[in-house]
């Protein structure tokens, strides 16, 4: 049980690593935005971050299913 604990909180941590790298680098793009003339790139950023968010989101959703397999392995005592 406690293999699967560490494995749900790496899954855990691998996704809060994506979000903050996502967070920096929208930081640093909105500057390079703002200074460009061009409206192709700033529609090219936002597709790029919603193909990486769309990543997470699914993570996200087997990381949800894995949890709660755990917690009825838990209820029902599987383990």
């Amino acid at each position: 049980m406690i293999n699967r604990m560490y494995d749900i909180m790496s899954d855990l941590n691998d996704i809060v690593k994506d979000i903050n790298s996502i967070i920096e680098v929208l930081e640093i793009e909105s500057k390079g935005v703002r200074e460009s003339n061009s409206p192709e790139i700033p529609q090219s950023l936002l597709n790029v971050h919603k193909r990486l968010l769309k990543g997470i989101q699914e993570d996200t959703s087997k990381l949800y299913t894995k949890i709660d397999e755990t917690i009825l392995d838990i209820k029902y005592e599987r383990i």
